[in-house]
């Protein structure tokens, strides 16, 4: 699967010894790139359109796998993954997700959501859940939903249920943060990306310091772990910038609101991110 077709040109991929490729989203063409497959007449290359409705997508096959040898936890809760959107309407600079769906986003329904959540329950006995969606929160009226139907679940079904998920903090705020609470959420994570004004804007973050502070404030009061993400290396960084980082996670805890865990990664510029082409 390649990352971009705006730079699939570069890559050389047709000398590398793979039977085949994929270009853009992989939903319908890694189904097409199967259904060739089983009738012998696999292609060199496959770009399908993005997938319309992924509400129409069956459960994932996790019977296909070993799923307990999986060591993601919550806590001390085994748990598995869910993917429950797709495509990002954000132009990140050092994101080349759009390029694979598009910016078209895509969502499962609360109640899809809930159905998939009870059938990893019943079959697979397994009560918390990782959201891997980019922001789980781009419309408010489903975040809301969804953390209706996980409480439906957490009181009725399994007591114990818990979840982690992604959100834009630009769109979080105490409503949310409360629903989040009473839905089970273990945990909620943002990247963050950085601590300094002059980084958030050079990458096109959609968020502010101020309004990065703001959300690890509001998901604290409601109780919620947090969990912040910052890439170290972006366009424009400096010393100068890290130690605005290090002043503003710094700022936090002197106020009793320190993120409960942070990831810091180097930058690594894929083909197709605007970095790729602009590294500044």
């Amino acid at each position: 699967h390649l990352t971009s077709d705006q730079h699939v040109n570069e890559l050389g991929f047709l000398n590398d010894g793979f039977d085949s490729y994929c270009i853009g989203e992989g939903y319908n063409a890694a189904t097409k790139m199967c259904e060739d497959i089983k009738n012998g007449e696999l292609k060199q290359m496959y770009a399908e359109p993005i997938l319309k409705d992924i509400n129409s997508l069956p459960f994932a096959a996790r019977d296909l796998i070993d799923i307990k040898s999986y060591k993601y936890r919550l806590g001390d809760k085994p748990c598995t993954t869910f993917y429950s959107q797709a495509g990002c309407p954000y132009s990140c600079s050092y994101c080349e997700s759009p390029l694979s769906g598009a910016f078209t986003v895509r969502a499962m329904t609360p109640v899809r959501i809930r159905e998939e959540v009870l059938d990893i329950h019943y079959r697979h006995g397994i009560d918390a859940v990782m959201f891997f969606d980019d922001e789980m929160n781009l419309d408010q009226k489903r975040m809301l939903g969804i953390c209706r139907e996980l409480e439906w679940v957490k009181d009725r079904v399994a007591k114990d249920f818990a979840w982690r998920g992604f959100v834009v903090t630009a769109k979080f705020n105490e409503d949310l943060a409360r629903a989040c609470k009473s839905s089970g959420c273990y945990e909620i994570a943002s990247g963050i990306e950085s601590g300094s004004p002059t980084i958030l804007k050079s990458i096109r973050k959609p968020a502010t310091v101020d309004i990065n502070r703001q959300f690890i404030r509001t998901a604290k009061r409601a109780g919620l772990r947090v969990k912040c993400f910052f890439i170290i290396g972006l366009k424009n960084e400096s010393w100068k910038t890290i130690m605005e980082t290090d002043r503003f996670l710094e700022s936090l805890k002197a106020e009793g609101c320190a993120p409960d865990d942070v990831d810091f990664s180097l930058l690594q510029i894929y083909k197709g991110a605007p970095l790729y082409s602009d590294p500044g």
